[in-house]
């Protein structure tokens, strides 16, 4: 899958030049919510097994396929290369 050609026809970037939402989030949101679930897991250790712990592997697995296939084919109807993009829907 490709991912720098349908990062840059993003509506943050085309729109918004780089986006205030997409600078908000990388330098405020991102380390605010890393950090406070790492503080959480330091006071409140969890233990998961391996179980779930697979079952966790395999959810951000399924979860970052969908996410990828989805902009590829975003990326490929706007390139007018989705054969959908024939029938207009």
């Amino acid at each position: 899958m490709r991912s720098q050609p349908a990062i840059l026809t993003q509506m943050d970037i085309t729109t918004d030049g780089f986006g205030y939402m997409l600078n908000m989030g990388d330098l405020a949101w991102v380390p605010f919510i890393y950090s406070l679930q790492a503080r959480y897991l330091a006071f409140n250790p969890v233990v998961l097994g391996n179980l779930r712990s697979a079952a966790l592997i395999i959810a951000n697995c399924v979860g970052y396929y969908i996410f990828r296939a989805s902009n590829n084919e975003k990326d490929e109807f706007r390139k007018g290369g989705n054969p959908k993009s024939e029938y207009g829907y």
